[in-house]
C-alpha cells in the first residue's frame, strides 16, 4: 500500500511532464490510462491507472520498475575454432559509479538476429562517483546454424558474424 501511495503522489507531480514525454495513451472505452518510464524517485516506473468517473479520480491498478539497460560502448563477437563453432559476444561498458552491477541478460533468437538485452542494478549506499569499466561474455547458441552472415544486437549496439559452414 505504502508503494502505491507513493507512486501515486509521484504521479500527481510528475503526470504532465510524463504525458508531455514519453506519450502517455488514454483509453475511453476502458479508462484506462498508461504511462510509460514516470520517474519517482531514483527509479523508472511503468504505471497503469483506472479512471473512476470524476475529474483527476484515477486508481494505480499495477505498476513496474523498468530495470536500466546496461550502458554497452562496444560489441565484440569472438568466434572460437572447435566445431561445432562457438560464438561468444564480448560487450564492453561503463558503470557510471562503483554501486553498478550487470543485473539480468535476456537473449533471444529471431530467424538471423541474435538479440540481447543486458540490464543493470545498484548495490551498495556508498558508492565511487568514478566510471567502472566491465565486461560480459555471452555465448550463443548456434549448433545447428546454417552457413551465413546472423546479426547481433546487444542493447542496440549492431554487429555481425559468419558462419563459412554449416554448424
Amino acid at each position: 500500500m505504502k508503494n502505491k501511495l507513493i507512486i501515486a503522489t509521484g504521479l500527481l507531480l510528475f503526470t504532465h511532464v510524463a504525458l508531455a514525454e514519453n506519450e502517455a495513451h488514454f483509453d475511453n472505452r476502458t479508462g484506462a490510462l498508461i504511462i510509460p518510464k514516470v520517474l519517482i524517485g531514483s527509479d523508472y516506473y511503468n504505471v497503469n491507472m483506472k479512471y473512476k468517473g470524476e475529474a483527476l479520480d484515477f486508481e494505480v491498478t499495477s505498476y513496474a520498475k523498468i530495470k536500466p539497460k546496461a550502458p554497452i560502448e562496444t560489441v565484440d563477437i569472438q568466434l572460437l575454432e572447435s566445431f561445432p563453432v562457438q560464438v561468444n559476444v564480448i560487450a564492453k561498458g561503463y558503470f557510471s559509479n562503483g554501486c553498478g552491477r550487470i543485473d539480468d541478460i535476456h537473449s533471444e533468437k529471431l530467424n538471423d538476429i541474435f538479440t540481447i538485452i543486458i540490464t543493470t542494478k545498484s548495490e551498495g549506499e556508498t558508492c565511487t562517483q568514478a566510471l567502472v569499466p566491465f565486461e560480459q561474455v555471452i555465448p550463443l547458441d548456434v549448433v545447428g546454424l546454417k552457413a551465413g552472415v546472423y546479426g547481433v544486437i546487444v542493447n542496440n549496439i549492431k554487429e555481425t558474424f559468419e558462419l563459412a559452414i554449416d554448424n
